[in-house]
């Protein structure tokens, strides 16, 4: 199980990664243009 485990994993975390990444790009990116919006 362990072995298995340890060959998926990398492939889990790049695609894991790859959509966080782009998840809290639009929540960052809809972040500051709220914040600029109130402060602007």
């Amino acid at each position: 199980m362990i072995c298995i485990s340890y060959k998926i994993y990398p492939f889990i975390w790049f695609l894991f990664a790859s959509m966080s990444e782009a998840f809290f790009q639009k929540i960052f990116i809809k972040t500051v243009y709220r914040v600029s919006e109130v402060f602007g």
